[in-house]
C-alpha cells in the first residue's frame, strides 16, 4: 500500500492503492471530532480523486473501531467570542459545502461507519453513495440536547425517511444501534465487522470506477450478514411514530404522545426524553424539517448555514455545550424553559428571517437534487413497498399471501438487490399492518414530499370505504 501522507499523528490519513483511495479519520482522543482542517483535507482529496483516472473507489473510515466520528468540534464554537464570530460561522459554511461535495461525487465512495457516529459524523457519511454499518455502529443526531439543531445536510435526510422517522430521530436524539441503522435508511449495507477486511480486499481488486461494480462488491459481502428476520427494534412503534411525529407543530406532537394508548409507556418515555431537550432547539429543528421536505439539497444546506449563524450565540447553545460537554454538570438552564413559552413567531423572526447572503454556501459545483440520486442503494421505503403491492394486486385483507409477497420481493430485488433483507421488510409491512395502518403510513409519505408524485390515494379511499364495515 502506497502512503501519500504517512505520520500516524495526522488527523486525517490519506492513502492510495492500485484501486482504492483512503481517507482515514484519526483523532482517537476526541472520538474523531471534526475540525475545519480535517474537513478541508477530506474535501480537497475528494475533489482531486473525483477526476483521477487511477482512482476506482474511495473508502472513508476511522483508524480505530470505537468511533467513526462523534461529530463536529462544537466546544470550540461555544467558547467563541464576538471577535471569532466570522470564523465560527465559516466553520459551518465550509462543513456544509463539503457535505454537498460528498453528495455529488462521480466516483463510488464507501463510508464504513463502524462505531459511534453522531452529528457531523453522520454528515461525513450519509451523503456518500454507499454507507456500511456494522453490529458496533451507534448513530444519533443529539443536537437538540445541546441547544443546536440537526445540521450537516441531515435536514434533507431526516425529512425524507420513512414514516416520519426522521422527525422522531431529529427531535429526540434517539440512538440507533447495529442493524437498526440499516433498517432506518442511514446505511446502504449492513456487514458484520468480521467481514470488513474482506470487503476492503474486494474493493482493492475493483477494475473500473463504476458505481455498479462497487455495489456488486458490497452486495456480495453484505449477503454474508443477511437475514430473513426483520430484527428492527423500532418496528413495533412505527405506526405510533408516524402518527405522533407527523404533526407540523411541536405542541401537537406532545399532545399526540400524551394521548397515545397502544404504546402508552413507550410514548411517556419519549415525552420524558423530549423534555430534556432545549425547547428552542426543538422548535427550530421542527420548522427546519417542515421546510426541508420541499427543498433541494443545496437549499437545505444554505438554510442550515443561515440558522447556524444565528443559533451559535444563543443562550441555549452556550448552556447546552457548556453543561453537557465542558463542565458535564448536565443541568442546562434553557430559556424559554418549555415548549409552551417558546413562541413560534419569535422562533421565525430570530432564526428564519433576515438572512445574510454572506453566509450562503458557495458550492463547488452546480449539481442539485430534491431526491437522493442513490436512494435505490438502501432498502425500499414503505411507500414503494405499498405501491408495489397494489400494482401486484395484493389482497391486503388476506393472511396467507406468501406467493404474492415472494413475487413483490422478486420485483423489488431487481432494483434494490439483497432479496433476503427486502423479503424481511416486505413481509413485515404486509403481514403485520392492517389496511388502515398501511393507508396512514402511505399517505404520510405522500404528504411529506411531492403530492404529485403518488397516484394511489384514491385506491386507499375506495378500499377503506368498501371495507369500512370490517374495520
Amino acid at each position: 500500500m502506497t502512503q501519500t501522507q504517512s505520520p500516524s499523528d495526522q488527523e486525517v490519513i490519506v492513502r492510495t492503492t492500485a484501486s482504492s483511495n483512503y481517507l482515514i479519520i484519526n483523532k482517537p482522543k476526541n472520538l474523531n471530532s471534526l475540525n475545519n482542517a480535517m474537513i478541508t483535507t477530506i474535501e480537497e482529496n475528494l475533489l482531486h480523486w473525483n477526476n483521477s483516472p487511477s482512482c476506482k473507489n474511495i473508502i472513508v473510515k476511522s483508524s480505530f473501531p470505537k468511533a467513526f466520528s462523534a461529530g463536529g468540534d462544537v466546544v470550540h464554537i461555544a467558547k467563541g467570542t464576538p471577535e471569532s464570530f466570522r470564523d465560527n460561522v465559516a466553520f459551518f459554511v465550509d462543513e456544509y459545502k463539503a457535505n454537498h461535495t460528498m453528495g455529488t461525487m462521480k466516483k463510488p465512495v464507501v463510508a464504513i461507519i463502524d462505531g459511534i457516529t453522531m452529528g457531523g459524523g453522520v454528515g461525513a457519511a450519509v451523503h456518500f453513495p454507499f454507507r456500511v454499518s456494522t453490529e458496533k455502529t451507534m448513530l444519533a443526531m443529539p443536537e437538540t440536547l445541546i441547544g443546536f439543531f440537526p445540521d450537516v445536510g441531515t435536514s434533507f435526510t431526516l425529512s425524507r425517511l420513512d414514516n416520519n422517522l426522521g422527525m422522531f430521530l431529529g427531535l429526540t436524539g434517539h440512538r440507533l444501534r447495529g442493524k437498526d441503522v440499516y433498517y432506518a435508511g442511514f446505511s446502504t449495507h449492513y456487514i458484520h465487522s468480521s467481514n470488513l477486511q474482506l470487503l476492503e480486499k474486494r474493493l482493492a481488486m475493483q477494475i473500473t470506477d463504476s458505481i455498479d461494480e462497487t455495489r456488486a462488491i458490497l452486495d456480495s459481502v453484505s449477503e454474508l450478514s443477511a437475514s430473513l428476520e426483520y430484527s428492527y427494534t423500532l418496528a413495533p412503534y412505527l405506526s405510533t411514530i408516524n402518527k405522533c411525529f407527523g404533526h407540523r407543530k411541536l405542541e401537537d406532537i406532545y399532545e399526540s404522545l400524551k394521548s397515545e394508548s397502544v404504546h402508552k409507556e413507550w410514548a411517556a418515555k419519549i415525552l420524558n426524553e423530549l423534555n430534556r431537550m432545549s425547547p428552542t432547539s426543538l422548535k427550530v429543528s421542527l420548522e427546519l424539517f417542515n421546510r426541508a421536505r420541499y427543498l433541494s439539497i443545496k437549499e437545505c444546506l444554505d438554510l442550515e448555514a443561515q440558522v447556524a449563524s444565528k443559533i451559535i450565540f444563543s443562550n441555549d447553545f452556550v448552556q447546552g455545550v457548556t453543561e453537557l460537554l465542558i463542565t458535564k454538570k448536565n443541568n442546562p438552564k434553557w430559556n424559554p424553559q418549555n415548549i409552551y413559552t417558546a413562541d413560534y413567531d419569535t422562533i421565525i423572526n430570530t432564526y428564519f428571517s433576515n438572512f445574510n447572503p454572506e453566509y450562503n454556501c458557495n458550492f463547488r459545483n452546480s449539481i442539485d437534487y430534491h431526491d437522493y440520486p442513490f436512494a435505490h442503494h438502501t432498502l425500499p421505503t414503505s411507500d414503494t413497498i405499498i405501491e408495489s403491492a397494489i400494482d401486484s394486486n395484493y389482497t391486503f385483507s388476506s393472511t396467507n399471501n406468501t406467493e404474492k409477497i415472494n413475487s413483490i420481493v422478486a420485483k423489488l430485488s431487481k432494483k434494490y438487490h439483497r432479496s433476503a433483507d427486502i423479503s424481511a421488510k416486505v413481509s413485515h409491512y404486509l403481514k403485520n399492518y392492517s389496511i388502515v395502518e398501511l393507508r396512514d403510513l402511505y399517505l404520510s409519505e405522500r404528504n411529506s414530499r411531492n403530492p404529485n408524485k403518488y397516484f394511489y390515494t384514491n385506491y386507499f379511499k375506495t378500499l377503506t370505504n368498501n371495507q369500512s364495515s370490517k374495520l
